[in-house]
């Protein structure tokens, strides 16, 4: 069972038991790379509980946070995971998202 958007701005997966299945956290930003509209709702994370994994849940909690964001206007959604989670990006894509772009980030540490 899916959960609704709230004022926090994400939705919930349960098991019949009521048990957390997963969550999808979203956000509104004024701006994200490789996006063409502003805002841009972008997802800030998504957690499926490992028991519960291939099971469809994360394709369940974007397809209902998609028709919530139409509904409010927005044309996409944007999302982001290092460069190194294959993981994360096969599940982006079977989501129906496409990169835009990588990038390196740099730090310089100051003593």
């Amino acid at each position: 069972m899916i959960e609704g958007v709230s004022a926090r701005r994400g939705a919930i997966a349960s098991t019949a038991d009521i048990k957390l299945a997963g969550f999808a956290d979203i956000g509104i930003r004024t701006y994200a790379d490789g996006c063409t509209n502003q805002p841009v709702l972008y997802l800030e994370g998504i957690w499926i509980d490992p028991q519960c994994r291939r099971q469809s849940i994360g394709r369940h909690l974007l397809e209902f946070v998609s028709r919530w964001a139409k509904s409010e206007g927005f044309m996409e959604i944007c999302s982001d995971t290092d460069i190194k989670n294959l993981t994360s990006h096969s599940a982006h894509s079977a989501w129906g998202f496409s990169e835009t772009s990588r990038i390196t980030n740099f730090r310089k540490p100051l003593a």
